[in-house]
C-alpha cells in the first residue's frame, strides 16, 4: 500500500498570500469587536469590577502610548509609516513558510489597523483593559490592538534573534 501524501492544505496555510491577512483580520476583528462591545455596555468612565487586579473601563485616548500627547495628526501619520514598512519588511525579508514571523508581523500591523481605525472613526482610540499593579498604581488603560502589538513585536523580536544565532552557528560550522 503507497505511503499517503501530505495534505497539500497545510502548505496552503502557511502562504503569505493566506496566513498574512488572515492574522491581520483576526486581530483587528477581535479589537474592533471587543471595542463594540465596551461602547454599547460602559458609558465613558464607568468600569466594571473596580476591586481586584483587572477591570474593565472605558477610557478615550486622543493622545499616543501610555497617554502621550501629541496632535492626532501625528500619530495617523507614524501608524501609516509603522503599517508601510512593516509590510515592506514581512514582504521583503521573511521567507515563505516561517508561520511564527508571519502571525507577529500579523498581530503588530492587525493591532496597528485596529487603533488607526479607530482615529479615523471617532477621533480617539478607545481602551478599556485596567491593570491595577499595587494598591494605587494603575497600568496605563490598553485594548486588544494594543496587546497584539506587544506581544507580535516580542514575536518579531524573538524570530530575528533566533535567526540571526542560527545564522551564526552556521557560520561557525562552515568554517
Amino acid at each position: 500500500m503507497p505511503e499517503s501524501q501530505p495534505k497539500p492544505t497545510s502548505r496552503f496555510w502557511q502562504s503569505k498570500i493566506v496566513s498574512f491577512p488572515l492574522c491581520i483580520g483576526l486581530v483587528l476583528g477581535l479589537d474592533q469587536l471587543s471595542k463594540f462591545l465596551i461602547r454599547m455596555h460602559l458609558s465613558l468612565g464607568q468600569s466594571i469590577s473596580d476591586d481586584g487586579f483587572l477591570t474593565f473601563r472605558r477610557v478615550h485616548n486622543p493622545g499616543g502610548v501610555w497617554g502621550l500627547d501629541a496632535p492626532p495628526i501625528l500619530w495617523l501619520a507614524l501608524s501609516l509609516v509603522v503599517l508601510i514598512f512593516i509590510t515592506w519588511f514581512y514582504f521583503r525579508y521573511i521567507p515563505s513558510g516561517q508561520l511564527f514571523a508571519t502571525v507577529s508581523i500579523g498581530m503588530v500591523l492587525g493591532g496597528t489597523l485596529g487603533n488607526l481605525t479607530d482615529r479615523l472613526w471617532h477621533g480617539h482610540v478607545i481602551d478599556f483593559i485596567d491593570i491595577r499593579l499595587c494598591q494605587n498604581y494603575h497600568w496605563p488603560t490598553f485594548n486588544i490592538a494594543d496587546c497584539a502589538i506587544v506581544v507580535g513585536a516580542f514575536g518579531l523580536a524573538y524570530y530575528m534573534l533566533r535567526a540571526t544565532f542560527r545564522d551564526q552557528q552556521q557560520d561557525m560550522q562552515a568554517s
